[in-house]
């Protein structure tokens, strides 16, 4: 149960993903960004883009099953990014 990934202030966590980062590839980077009264983040992995469907929306229930690897980073404070890679490297910091 994903019920623990509810922040403390009260407001919703909601994810997004592009399709690059639901697969299996090397590495995932992540970003928190307040979005309205909701945090949401933002996954990716390979190639970024700036195209306005990079980003898919993923109901954070199903992130268990298509990335697990970035349940535990999803209580970070907005404004964290992270990337974490298949061979144990990981590298949090604060975005600006």
């Amino acid at each position: 149960m994903l019920t623990s990934l509810a922040p403390r202030n009260g407001s919703t966590r909601r994810a997004f993903a592009n399709a690059q980062a639901q697969r299996k590839i090397s590495f995932v980077q992540g970003v928190a960004r307040k979005v309205g009264g909701n945090v949401s983040w933002f996954f990716h992995g390979g190639e970024y883009s700036d195209a306005p469907d990079f980003y898919q929306p993923v109901h954070v229930g199903h992130l268990k099953e298509i990335l697990p690897s970035v349940i535990r980073y999803m209580r970070l404070p907005t404004g964290e990014k992270f990337i974490i890679d298949d061979q144990g490297y990981e590298d949090v910091w604060f975005a600006q």
